[in-house]
C-alpha cells in the first residue's frame, strides 16, 4: 500500500511503502523528484506507514504509522525524521489544517481522531468518531474536519471550534480515504441546512459519495452503494 503527498513549492513527492514484493517490511517513505520521476531519498519511519501529509509551508511531512501507533515527522530540507509522535491505535489517515497549525490523525484501531499541534509536535486533544476511521480532510477555512469511518459506513463532521461531532450516513459501504474539496458551492440545495449528500457512479471510476458542503464538493470513495436514506441520521 502506498499513499503520497507533495511538498509545497518543490518538485518532491513523498510516498509511503509498507512492504516489498517479497512481503518483508520496508517501513519507509520514498522521496520522488516529480520532474524526473526518480527516487532521490528513502526515509525510514515507523511500522506500516499509511497516510502522509505535507505541512502548509512544505517544511515538514507527517506520516501515520499504523503498526507502531505513531506519526513520524520528516524535515523536507534534510529528509530525516526529526520527531516521532505517539498517537492512538492504528493511525491511518492524516491531514494538515490550512493554517498549518494542526495535524489531524484518524486512528483506525481506537475509533478517534488525534489533533497534533505542529509547533510543539504534541497531541492536544482526541475526538471520538465512528468505527474504523481511515481518511481525514479539513475544509479550506479550517472550521470543519471530515472523517470517513469504514467500519460504521458513515462520515464524521468535526467542528474545530466547538469539537461537536456530527454523524453523516455515507449511503454506501466502507467509505475510505477522502478526496479533495472541489471549488465553491454558490447555490446550496434547499432544506439541507448548508450541506447535502448524493450518490454518483462515474464511468470508469469507483462509486463516490458526493458530500456537498458550504465549503465545496467533497468526493468520498465507497466500496459499493446501498439504498439511499437520510444522510443526516
Amino acid at each position: 500500500m502506498a499513499l503520497t503527498g507533495s511538498s509545497t513549492g518543490s518538485n518532491s513527492s513523498y510516498s509511503t511503502s509498507m512492504r516489498s514484493s517479497a512481503c518483508s517490511a520496508i517501513n519507509s517513505v520514498s522521496v520522488v523528484d516529480v520532474s524526473t520521476n526518480t527516487v532521490t531519498a528513502t526515509v525510514t519511519v515507523g511500522t506500516n506507514p499509511t497516510g502522509v501529509a505535507v505541512s502548509a509551508d512544505g517544511e515538514e511531512v507527517f506520516v501515520a504509522n499504523s503498526g507502531s501507533n505513531t506519526v513520524s515527522v520528516i524535515d523536507t530540507n534534510t529528509n530525516t525524521v526529526t520527531t516521532t509522535i505517539k498517537v492512538e491505535k492504528s493511525p491511518e489517515g492524516v491531514a494538515v489544517s490550512p493554517d498549518g497549525e494542526t495535524v489531524y490523525v484518524a486512528n483506525n484501531g481506537s475509533d478517534d481522531v488525534s489533533e497534533v499541534a505542529t509547533e510543539t509536535h504534541t497531541v492536544t486533544r482526541t475526538d471520538r468518531v465512528g468505527n474504523e476511521p481511515t481518511g481525514v480532510a479539513a475544509t479550506p477555512d479550517g472550521r470543519k474536519v471530515y472523517v470517513t469511518n469504514k467500519g460504521s459506513d458513515d462520515v464524521s463532521e468535526i467542528s474545530t471550534e466547538t469539537h461537536i461531532v456530527r454523524k453523516i450516513d455515507s449511503q454506501g459501504h466502507s467509505p475510505d480515504d477522502l478526496g479533495d474539496f472541489i471549488g465553491t458551492v454558490p447555490n446550496l440545495p434547499a432544506g439541507t441546512g448548508g450541506s447535502g449528500c448524493s450518490l454518483s457512479s462515474r464511468s470508469g471510476s469507483p462509486n463516490f459519495l458526493e458530500l456537498l458542503t458550504s465549503y465545496g464538493l467533497l468526493l468520498i470513495p465507497l466500496v459499493w452503494l446501498k439504498k439511499k436514506g437520510n444522510p443526516f441520521a
